[in-house]
């Protein structure tokens, strides 16, 4: 009965090392976001943004706007809160690096987290935001197939954006920690 006992103790104990194990495997962050650097999110910052829209419809003529890391990534936090079918993302954040929007969270539709890092550019055609995804990083967890197409459908379905954007754009520049908008109130 002994034995059994500390047969069944030592089948649990490589059980928790290897559940371990694999959990650490797979929640470990992509490289990319561990080089990011997290932007506060708040609720001025989010204001901030809704009010330089506010001043574009506002505007008769020709405007440029620039929008923060920190007025960019407060939005898209305060969206992702206020939409109940939206992905549910932890942390989720927005930088501008060389000449790329890169775009990070952590996702809990899964049992295990999943950070994920969405890289890719936006530019301006035809009166138009248009987006391009580059690159999908999970880390060591590799992405499935359909996940990573819904991802990319996603961030490249850009009638939303566009039907609520107050401008027509004519030029978009991605600077470091700000983006730039150029264009024509609507």
């Amino acid at each position: 009965m002994r034995g059994c006992l500390q047969g069944l103790v030592l089948l649990v104990a490589v059980f928790v090392l290897l559940a371990a194990g694999v959990f650490w495997f797979l929640s470990r962050p992509p490289a990319m976001a561990q080089q990011l650097t997290t932007v506060a999110v708040s609720s001025a910052a989010a204001a901030s943004f809704d009010q330089k829209v506010a001043t574009v419809q506002a505007a008769g003529g020709p405007v440029t706007v620039e929008i923060t890391e920190q007025e960019a990534t407060s939005k898209l936090a305060a969206t992702l809160a206020a939409e109940p079918t939206a992905p549910r993302i932890e942390n989720p954040q927005m930088s501008f690096r060389g000449g790329k929007v890169v775009v990070s969270g952590v996702s809990r539709e899964t049992p295990i987290p999943i950070a994920v890092v969405v890289t890719g550019w936006i530019e301006a055609r035809e009166g138009r935001l248009v987006t391009t995804v580059e690159q999908i990083d999970t880390g060591r967890f590799p992405l499935p197939d359909a996940m990573a197409a819904q991802i990319t459908d996603l961030a490249s379905d850009t009638n939303r954006l566009n039907e609520g954007l107050p401008i027509t754009v004519n030029e978009m520049r991605v600077l470091e920690g700000r983006l730039v908008l150029t264009g024509q109130s609507k």
